[in-house]
């Protein structure tokens, strides 16, 4: 199961209630989930490290990050993943950043509705679910992008795999036009050609009606693709959240991108099955002290009764 979160509300109440109908209207079975949470101040790059143990990464990250953006980090939690080999002697770890209390207003948002996530991502990575729905489309270096509200979410893939992601904040760019856009959209794509030292041979577009202009602005093959393709059952509105449900099946559930369920977010399974096993395990307890009580009060009851006739007995007997 997947979830959009994809505003805010004026009242965490108000929100939890509406988020709890919302689960309630699920009627397929379900027991993971993926949360997608709005992506306004998330950002994501990829860095060089000479080794990919995660073992004491933590500062060495913080450490590369800090050097390369304007703000500090402190209000703000970063999920890194080691992506494989840059170079023979460098590895490509990819870096999500969101502040801390976004993700703590999402969650306290779904618990107040009853609900635990397992994984907390935002659009742009869920995007690398392509490749295990469509691997012929993808066998190569690919560009995939929707677009959404007023946000356009980048993927890059890689030989297949997802390497870089990118959200572009339609509003916050200078013209609103197509030319602009397709602008930025270049600029994801040269820089990544220069990292990865790969061109990239096409692009996939969900939700978008510009593919010729794309492609003449690209140089690119461009093939506009419809959600339905790849997910049975789905339509454009729901392509996110269909997306995202990829990374929550039971086997072999494919790694992503980006989970923000770390540190004082992670998600803590164990506590909470053990609690929800003690709450079912409850009227069985119950009626097993009951029955305890009960057979004592009966054993110390025959107990006190043949006492009482060996006192009888003893007392007939010195008379």
């Amino acid at each position: 199961s997947s979830l959009a979160v994809t505003g805010s509300t004026p009242s965490l109440s108000d929100a939890a209630v509406e988020l709890k109908n919302a689960l309630a209207s699920i009627k397929t079975p379900w027991t993971s989930s993926v949360l997608l949470v709005p992506p306004q101040d998330y950002l994501s790059l990829n860095i060089n490290l000479p080794f990919s143990e995660t073992k004491g990464m933590d500062k060495i990250v913080e450490l590369e990050v800090q050097d390369l953006i304007p703000f500090e980090l402190q209000e703000f939690i970063l999920h890194y993943r080691a992506l494989g080999p840059l170079t023979d002697k460098t590895q490509d770890i990819h870096i999500g950043i969101l502040p801390r209390q976004s993700v703590k207003h999402v969650l306290d948002l779904c618990r107040s509705a009853g609900f635990e996530p397992h994984i907390v991502t935002t659009p742009s990575a869920v995007l690398g679910a392509i490749p295990f729905l469509s691997n012929n489309e993808t066998s190569t270096t690919t560009a995939v992008i929707i677009a959404r509200d007023s946000a356009v979410y980048i993927s890059i893939l890689i030989d297949g795999a997802a390497r870089l992601d990118r959200v572009i904040d339609r509003r916050k760019l200078i013209d609103s036009n197509e030319a602009h856009l397709t602008r930025e959209i270049r600029q994801t794509i040269s820089s990544a050609e220069q990292r990865y030292g790969k061109k990239i041979t096409q692009a996939l577009l969900l939700g978008l009606d510009f593919s010729h202009e794309l492609s003449a602005a690209l140089g690119i093959p461009v093939s506009a693709i419809a959600v339905p393709e790849l997910v049975r059952a789905a339509d454009n509105s729901t392509a996110l959240a269909c997306l995202g449900s990829v990374f929550a099946q039971e086997v072999k559930p494919p790694p992503i991108l980006v989970n923000f369920r770390i540190k004082e977010f992670a998600y803590s399974p164990q506590l909470r099955e053990f609690i929800r096993g003690l709450r079912s395990l409850v009227p069985y307890l119950l009626a097993t002290l009951l029955i305890a009580i009960l057979v004592s009060i009966g054993m110390y009851s025959l107990r006190e009764r043949r006492i009482h006739q060996m006192k009888s007995a003893m007392h007939d007997q010195i008379k």
